[in-house]
Protein backbone atom coordinates (compact mmCIF):
# COMPACT_ATOMS: atom_id res chain seq x y z
CA UNK A 1 0.00 0.00 0.00
CA UNK A 2 1.47 3.29 -0.75
CA UNK A 3 2.94 4.99 2.74
CA UNK A 4 3.14 8.27 0.82
CA UNK A 5 2.87 10.82 3.96
CA UNK A 6 0.08 13.30 3.57
CA UNK A 7 0.88 16.44 4.94
CA UNK A 8 -1.86 19.29 6.50
CA UNK A 9 -1.38 20.81 2.54
CA UNK A 10 -2.37 17.47 0.94
CA UNK A 11 -5.57 16.32 3.25
CA UNK A 12 -8.07 16.64 0.79
CA UNK A 13 -6.20 13.31 -1.00
CA UNK A 14 -7.26 11.39 2.34
CA UNK A 15 -10.70 12.31 1.43
CA UNK A 16 -10.46 10.79 -2.20
CA UNK A 17 -8.80 7.75 -0.70
CA UNK A 18 -11.77 7.16 2.18
CA UNK A 19 -14.33 8.11 -0.44
CA UNK A 20 -13.28 4.85 -2.60
CA UNK A 21 -13.09 2.76 0.58
CA UNK A 22 -16.95 2.75 1.19
CA UNK A 23 -16.43 4.50 4.67
CA UNK A 24 -18.49 7.56 4.29
CA UNK A 25 -21.66 7.68 6.10
CA UNK A 26 -20.65 5.75 9.22
CA UNK A 27 -22.66 6.40 12.14
CA UNK A 28 -21.92 5.32 16.02
CA UNK A 29 -25.02 2.99 17.20
CA UNK A 30 -24.77 3.21 20.92
CA UNK A 31 -24.66 0.39 22.81
CA UNK A 32 -26.74 -0.18 26.12
CA UNK A 33 -23.76 0.41 28.37
CA UNK A 34 -21.62 3.43 27.95
CA UNK A 35 -18.19 2.37 29.72
CA UNK A 36 -15.03 4.32 27.83
CA UNK A 37 -11.06 3.62 28.15
CA UNK A 38 -8.56 5.86 26.77
CA UNK A 39 -5.96 4.45 24.60
CA UNK A 40 -3.10 7.14 24.24
CA UNK A 41 -0.75 6.15 21.52
CA UNK A 42 1.99 8.35 23.18
CA UNK A 43 3.98 7.23 26.69
CA UNK A 44 2.46 8.85 29.95
CA UNK A 45 6.43 10.62 29.76
CA UNK A 46 6.05 11.98 26.51
CA UNK A 47 3.05 13.99 27.00
CA UNK A 48 3.26 17.36 27.34
CA UNK A 49 0.68 19.80 28.56
CA UNK A 50 -1.49 20.74 26.35
CA UNK A 51 -1.88 16.83 24.99
CA UNK A 52 -2.80 16.19 29.23
CA UNK A 53 -5.39 19.15 29.17
CA UNK A 54 -6.73 17.78 26.02
CA UNK A 55 -7.23 14.50 27.06
CA UNK A 56 -8.48 15.31 30.47
CA UNK A 57 -11.15 18.14 28.53
CA UNK A 58 -11.91 15.21 26.22
CA UNK A 59 -12.78 12.44 29.45
CA UNK A 60 -14.67 15.13 30.85
CA UNK A 61 -16.89 15.44 27.75
CA UNK A 62 -17.42 11.83 27.82
CA UNK A 63 -18.53 12.09 31.29
CA UNK A 64 -20.94 14.94 30.82
CA UNK A 65 -22.90 12.38 28.05
CA UNK A 66 -23.64 9.77 30.05
CA UNK A 67 -20.25 8.07 29.47
CA UNK A 68 -18.55 5.70 32.56
CA UNK A 69 -14.93 6.65 32.22
CA UNK A 70 -12.74 3.29 33.23
CA UNK A 71 -9.25 4.67 32.63
CA UNK A 72 -6.15 5.59 30.90
CA UNK A 73 -3.84 3.29 28.66
CA UNK A 74 -0.67 4.72 27.23
CA UNK A 75 1.97 3.72 24.79
CA UNK A 76 3.71 0.16 26.02
CA UNK A 77 0.84 -1.06 27.58
CA UNK A 78 -2.51 -0.08 25.42
CA UNK A 79 -4.29 -3.12 26.55
CA UNK A 80 -4.58 -3.81 29.68
CA UNK A 81 -7.00 -6.93 30.40
CA UNK A 82 -9.38 -4.64 32.70
CA UNK A 83 -9.94 -2.63 29.87
CA UNK A 84 -11.42 -5.64 27.57
CA UNK A 85 -14.73 -5.24 28.16
CA UNK A 86 -15.18 -1.33 27.74
CA UNK A 87 -18.13 -0.63 25.22
CA UNK A 88 -16.08 1.95 23.56
CA UNK A 89 -12.30 2.46 22.96
CA UNK A 90 -11.57 6.08 22.24
CA UNK A 91 -7.74 6.01 20.45
CA UNK A 92 -6.37 9.10 21.30
CA UNK A 93 -3.38 10.14 18.36
CA UNK A 94 -0.29 12.17 19.35
CA UNK A 95 1.57 14.02 16.91
CA UNK A 96 2.76 11.17 15.33
CA UNK A 97 1.13 8.22 13.38
CA UNK A 98 -0.88 5.48 15.22
CA UNK A 99 -1.02 2.22 13.97
CA UNK A 100 -0.79 -0.62 16.86
CA UNK A 101 -4.88 -0.92 17.09
CA UNK A 102 -6.15 -4.28 17.92
CA UNK A 103 -10.01 -2.92 17.88
CA UNK A 104 -12.45 -4.61 19.15
CA UNK A 105 -15.59 -5.29 16.81
CA UNK A 106 -17.97 -5.88 19.71
CA UNK A 107 -17.37 -2.11 21.02
CA UNK A 108 -17.70 1.40 19.18
CA UNK A 109 -13.91 2.61 18.35
CA UNK A 110 -13.32 6.18 17.89
CA UNK A 111 -10.60 7.83 16.51
CA UNK A 112 -9.19 11.19 17.94
CA UNK A 113 -6.64 13.11 16.59
CA UNK A 114 -4.43 15.88 18.63
CA UNK A 115 -2.20 18.27 16.93
CA UNK A 116 -1.42 17.23 13.63
CA UNK A 117 2.64 17.36 12.38
CA UNK A 118 1.50 14.70 9.61
CA UNK A 119 -1.41 12.33 8.23
CA UNK A 120 -1.06 8.62 6.69
CA UNK A 121 -4.30 7.72 4.67
CA UNK A 122 -3.72 4.39 6.56
CA UNK A 123 -4.75 5.53 9.93
CA UNK A 124 -8.26 6.78 8.72
CA UNK A 125 -9.65 3.26 8.18
CA UNK A 126 -11.90 1.11 10.19
CA UNK A 127 -13.44 3.23 12.73
CA UNK A 128 -16.77 4.06 13.92
CA UNK A 129 -16.20 7.71 14.62
CA UNK A 130 -13.20 10.53 14.28
CA UNK A 131 -12.48 12.98 16.18
CA UNK A 132 -10.27 15.76 15.53
CA UNK A 133 -9.31 19.25 17.49
CA UNK A 134 -8.09 20.74 14.40
CA UNK A 135 -11.35 22.43 12.48
CA UNK A 136 -8.96 21.90 9.22
CA UNK A 137 -9.10 18.69 9.23
CA UNK A 138 -12.92 18.22 10.24
CA UNK A 139 -13.41 20.21 6.39
CA UNK A 140 -11.57 18.31 4.68
CA UNK A 141 -12.80 14.54 5.71
CA UNK A 142 -16.18 15.52 6.68
CA UNK A 143 -18.03 13.77 3.67
CA UNK A 144 -15.94 10.99 4.08
CA UNK A 145 -15.95 9.91 7.24
CA UNK A 146 -17.86 10.73 10.50
CA UNK A 147 -15.27 13.36 11.84
CA UNK A 148 -16.53 16.18 14.16
CA UNK A 149 -14.41 18.99 15.60
CA UNK A 150 -13.84 18.66 19.99
CA UNK A 151 -14.57 22.27 20.39
CA UNK A 152 -12.07 24.42 23.05
CA UNK A 153 -12.75 24.13 26.42
CA UNK A 154 -11.61 22.91 30.15
CA UNK A 155 -12.44 20.73 32.75
CA UNK A 156 -13.57 23.18 35.65
CA UNK A 157 -11.42 23.48 38.00
CA UNK A 158 -11.69 24.94 41.29
CA UNK A 159 -10.13 28.43 41.32
CA UNK A 160 -6.54 28.72 43.12
CA UNK A 161 -5.42 31.55 45.70
CA UNK A 162 -2.38 32.81 44.33
CA UNK A 163 0.92 32.55 46.73
CA UNK A 164 3.32 35.44 44.67
CA UNK A 165 6.24 33.47 45.37
CA UNK A 166 8.04 34.59 42.08
CA UNK A 167 6.61 36.70 38.81
CA UNK A 168 6.43 34.94 36.19
CA UNK A 169 5.66 30.55 35.56
CA UNK A 170 6.48 30.39 31.86
CA UNK A 171 5.80 26.97 30.10
CA UNK A 172 6.93 26.62 26.94
CA UNK A 173 6.24 24.36 23.60
CA UNK A 174 9.25 25.11 22.08
CA UNK A 175 12.10 27.33 23.90
CA UNK A 176 12.59 30.61 23.70
CA UNK A 177 15.98 31.88 24.71
CA UNK A 178 15.71 35.57 24.36
CA UNK A 179 12.51 35.46 26.86
CA UNK A 180 14.26 32.96 29.11
CA UNK A 181 17.15 35.09 29.30
CA UNK A 182 15.04 38.05 29.85
CA UNK A 183 13.33 36.78 33.09
CA UNK A 184 16.26 35.94 34.30
CA UNK A 185 17.57 38.75 34.26
CA UNK A 186 14.76 41.09 34.95
CA UNK A 187 12.50 38.92 37.42
CA UNK A 188 11.53 35.95 39.89
CA UNK A 189 10.49 33.36 37.15
CA UNK A 190 10.48 29.78 37.23
CA UNK A 191 10.45 27.89 33.33
CA UNK A 192 8.98 24.63 32.33
CA UNK A 193 9.11 23.13 28.99
CA UNK A 194 5.12 21.58 28.20
CA UNK A 195 6.34 18.18 28.48
CA UNK A 196 8.32 19.10 32.37
CA UNK A 197 5.46 20.54 33.36
CA UNK A 198 2.68 17.70 32.35
CA UNK A 199 5.09 15.40 33.95
CA UNK A 200 4.22 16.99 37.63
CA UNK A 201 1.46 15.58 39.63
CA UNK A 202 -1.72 17.88 39.55
CA UNK A 203 -1.18 19.08 43.06
CA UNK A 204 2.62 19.97 41.86
CA UNK A 205 0.76 21.88 38.85
CA UNK A 206 -1.56 23.83 41.06
CA UNK A 207 1.21 24.82 43.33
CA UNK A 208 3.35 25.80 40.36
CA UNK A 209 0.67 27.90 38.89
CA UNK A 210 -0.97 29.53 41.82
CA UNK A 211 2.74 30.56 42.89
CA UNK A 212 3.07 33.12 40.28
CA UNK A 213 1.15 36.91 39.46
CA UNK A 214 1.52 35.43 35.87
CA UNK A 215 1.48 32.47 33.74
CA UNK A 216 3.34 32.49 30.38
CA UNK A 217 2.46 30.10 27.85
CA UNK A 218 4.15 30.11 24.36
CA UNK A 219 2.82 28.53 21.66
CA UNK A 220 5.11 26.93 19.01
CA UNK A 221 4.65 27.58 15.33
CA UNK A 222 5.46 24.64 14.20
CA UNK A 223 2.91 22.05 13.51
CA UNK A 224 -0.39 22.33 11.20
CA UNK A 225 -2.26 23.73 14.04
CA UNK A 226 -5.65 25.24 12.56
CA UNK A 227 -4.56 29.27 12.82
CA UNK A 228 -7.00 30.43 15.42
CA UNK A 229 -5.99 27.22 17.49
CA UNK A 230 -5.67 27.65 21.00
CA UNK A 231 -4.12 25.46 23.40
CA UNK A 232 -6.29 23.49 25.69
CA UNK A 233 -3.53 23.89 28.00
CA UNK A 234 -4.28 27.66 27.94
CA UNK A 235 -7.86 27.21 28.85
CA UNK A 236 -6.79 25.10 31.69
CA UNK A 237 -5.13 28.25 33.12
CA UNK A 238 -8.05 30.13 32.76
CA UNK A 239 -9.96 27.25 34.49
CA UNK A 240 -8.02 27.45 37.53
CA UNK A 241 -8.70 31.34 37.77
CA UNK A 242 -4.75 32.35 37.38
CA UNK A 243 -3.83 35.57 35.20
CA UNK A 244 -2.58 33.99 31.46
CA UNK A 245 -0.41 35.88 28.89
CA UNK A 246 -0.02 33.40 25.39
CA UNK A 247 0.24 34.15 21.61
CA UNK A 248 -2.64 36.36 20.17
CA UNK A 249 -5.73 34.62 18.70
CA UNK A 250 -8.90 36.08 17.80
CA UNK A 251 -10.72 33.87 19.69
CA UNK A 252 -8.97 35.12 22.93
CA UNK A 253 -9.86 38.86 21.93
CA UNK A 254 -13.06 37.87 21.19
CA UNK A 255 -14.51 36.07 23.77
CA UNK A 256 -12.21 37.27 26.48
CA UNK A 257 -11.02 41.19 25.43
CA UNK A 258 -8.87 42.36 27.74
CA UNK A 259 -8.90 39.63 30.56
CA UNK A 260 -6.27 37.26 28.83
CA UNK A 261 -3.06 39.20 27.94
CA UNK A 262 -2.02 38.73 24.25
CA UNK A 263 1.26 38.77 22.27
CA UNK A 264 1.32 39.19 18.20
CA UNK A 265 5.41 38.43 18.13
CA UNK A 266 7.99 37.10 20.09
CA UNK A 267 9.69 40.13 20.54
CA UNK A 268 6.53 42.09 22.27
CA UNK A 269 6.41 39.29 25.16
CA UNK A 270 8.80 41.03 27.01
CA UNK A 271 7.13 44.17 26.82
CA UNK A 272 3.69 42.78 27.37
CA UNK A 273 4.85 40.20 30.43
CA UNK A 274 6.18 43.75 32.25
CA UNK A 275 2.67 45.85 31.38
CA UNK A 276 0.91 43.17 32.71
CA UNK A 277 2.94 43.19 36.28
CA UNK A 278 2.63 46.59 36.27
CA UNK A 279 -0.87 46.18 37.01
CA UNK A 280 -1.90 45.94 40.34
CA UNK A 281 -2.21 42.16 41.63
CA UNK A 282 -5.76 42.96 42.40
CA UNK A 283 -6.83 44.42 38.81
CA UNK A 284 -4.18 41.14 37.49
CA UNK A 285 -6.62 38.98 40.02
CA UNK A 286 -9.74 40.45 38.64
CA UNK A 287 -9.50 40.19 35.05
CA UNK A 288 -8.70 36.43 35.52
CA UNK A 289 -11.63 35.78 37.52
CA UNK A 290 -13.61 37.29 34.70
CA UNK A 291 -11.83 34.97 31.87
CA UNK A 292 -12.61 31.85 34.23
CA UNK A 293 -16.32 33.15 34.23
CA UNK A 294 -16.79 33.35 30.84
CA UNK A 295 -14.76 30.55 30.18
CA UNK A 296 -16.88 28.32 32.47
CA UNK A 297 -20.15 30.05 31.38
CA UNK A 298 -19.81 28.41 27.18
CA UNK A 299 -22.07 26.21 26.54
CA UNK A 300 -20.71 23.40 24.44
CA UNK A 301 -23.82 22.35 23.58
CA UNK A 302 -22.93 18.69 23.49
CA UNK A 303 -21.88 18.80 19.84
CA UNK A 304 -19.32 16.73 19.10
CA UNK A 305 -21.39 13.43 20.72
CA UNK A 306 -22.14 10.05 18.46
CA UNK A 307 -25.21 9.77 17.24
CA UNK A 308 -27.26 7.47 19.41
Amino acid sequence: MNKKRFFWGVCLGVVFFLLGTGLSGVVYQARTAKDVVFRVSNSKAEMDYDFLAALAYLKYRFNQNGYRVLGTAYGGELYPKRFNQAQVNVYVRGFWPFYDLRRNDEAADVYYIHRIMEIYREEMQGYDYYLSSQKGLDKAVKEAVNLDFLESGAVPHEKLEPTYDKDVLYIYEYGNRAYEAFLRENLQAKVYSGRAFAALSEEGQKKELSSARLVVYEMGDAGADDKDYVPYAVYDVMSYGRPVLTNYKVPLEQMFYNDVHLFKKREDMKDVTLKALEMSDQEREQRAQAAREKLLGIKNENRFFMKE
